[in-house]
């Protein structure tokens, strides 16, 4: 878990279309809102 105000790690990942998003691509271009949950189906 992060604490307040820590940065996020990089990392990427591959969106819906294919294409792949990479979290340093974007800093300090745009706000980034990440949302992560669980899988579905699974308990919690």
């Amino acid at each position: 878990m992060l604490n307040i105000g820590t940065s996020a790690p990089d990392f990427s990942g591959q969106l819906d279309d294919g294409s792949t998003f990479k979290l340093s691509e974007w800093a300090g271009l745009k706000h980034v809102v990440l949302y992560f949950y669980l899988k579905d189906f699974t308990k919690g």
